[in-house]
């Protein structure tokens, strides 16, 4: 049996919800937490089954990732729960686990929340600020203030503890408005947070905000500045939307961008097995049928797939591009020869290549899906 060392958790529930939210969550100020226990419980001899037949088991976790929704709402019922569910089925966390709770600003007791789950064994907080501007915070329907967000940075920089800021571009009304990314973002910075976020607002096509929306050029200028000044502070660009002090990558987010085997619980979560012959593809599983009959939505990768999947997150992060290994003779001939000179004239490279492997900086991150389309005639139909 091959063992698994990571291990997502999807909690659905918050307290209300985000106009521009896709994510599957149920909203309200009431969790029916009853019903997301029992479909906890309900899904696990499934899960047990999926892995059994696929030559898989729940190894010593390395890696334990409690997003949704809003996770912290589950509060010390959730801790108790966790530390009994993992109990009972023999889960050990390993001595050196990341172990990561999503939270908002401001809602219920943070002293009381952060400490029931640190007994837990959370030892990283992901905060989703999003912005210190209360006039952005109530435009995309949050449930803080910027105050919140200060009290919470304060508590969390105050205490040393591990943590990171989740922080949005592209927001609706910025021009109106006159956004100061940059002010905004050396605030955040007073609290010297480990890790930083930082995403481009993505919407559905009913946004009521869709004819608001700054320009690509606007959009443009915030993320390149704000990549300057975080690797400024010292931060590393590791990854398209992430920053990272020294030794605080994010542990779950390398493991989807390497392309590991992770397992996943949940309603909507999704986990990936890689077939022991990596080679010969890998099965892709989502959870469905909440909250009376979880089912499994099985979805099989093969070899062209995963490829297309791999060059496209080692693309989107530190590890690079390896030509080398992705493409045959003919195929490195052509990147070398016409793709490379590009990327590298017009800056989308953050060094220069080495051991046939190229790595993108920040204007070429931003170029991603261009620099895709460069690729595509030389991936697998």
């Amino acid at each position: 049996m091959k063992k698994i060392k990571s291990l997502y958790l999807h909690v659905p529930h918050c307290l209300r919800r985000c106009n521009y939210c896709d994510f599957y969550h149920l909203s309200g100020p009431n969790p029916d937490w009853d019903s997301f226990e029992s479909y906890l419980y309900a899904s696990w001899p499934k899960h047990q089954e999926l892995l059994q037949q696929r030559g898989f088991a729940i190894g010593e976790l390395e890696n334990l990732y409690l997003g949704g929704g809003t996770p912290a709402l589950w509060g010390e019922r959730g801790a108790k729960f966790l530390t009994n569910f993992i109990l009972e089925r023999g889960i050990v966390l390993s001595p050196t686990v990341e172990s990561t709770l999503e939270l908002n600003p401001g809602g219920r007791d943070l002293p009381a929340v952060v400490s029931a789950w640190e007994q837990f064994g959370v030892n990283r907080f992901s905060i989703g600020v999003q912005s210190l501007r209360d006039e952005f915070l109530e435009l995309l329907g949050r449930n803080h203030t910027a105050r919140n967000s200060h009290q919470a940075l304060e508590y969390f920089a105050d205490r040393g503890l591990n943590y990171s800021v989740d922080l949005m571009l592209g927001l609706p009304y910025s021009a109106k408005f006159k956004r100061d990314i940059a002010d905004e973002l050396n605030s955040i910075l007073r609290y010297s947070p480990p890790h930083i976020s930082i995403y481009i607002l993505t919407t559905k096509p009913d946004y009521s905000h869709n004819g608001n929306l700054p320009d690509e050029e606007w959009i443009r200028q915030e993320y390149l500045l704000v990549s300057k000044l975080l690797v400024a502070s010292g931060y590393q660009h590791y990854e398209v939307s992430n920053f990272a002090q020294a030794k605080h990558k994010s542990a779950h987010n390398l493991e989807y961008w390497q392309q590991q085997t992770v397992a996943a619980l949940g309603p909507s979560a999704s986990g990936l097995l890689l077939n022991s012959d990596r080679p010969s593809g890998a099965t892709r599983y989502r959870w469905s049928g909440y909250p009376a009959d979880p089912r499994l939505e099985l979805e099989c990768l093969n070899v062209s797939q995963l490829q297309l999947e791999r060059i496209y997150m080692n693309l989107r992060s530190e590890v690079g591009l390896n030509w080398g290994q992705e493409f045959n003779q003919e195929q490195q001939a052509i990147f070398v020869d016409d793709l490379l000179p590009k990327w590298s004239e017009r800056g989308y490279l953050a060094k220069q290549p080495h051991a046939h492997r190229v790595v993108l900086g920040s204007l070429g991150y931003l170029m991603l899906d261009s620099l895709l389309e460069d690729l595509y005639p030389l991936l697998p139909e």
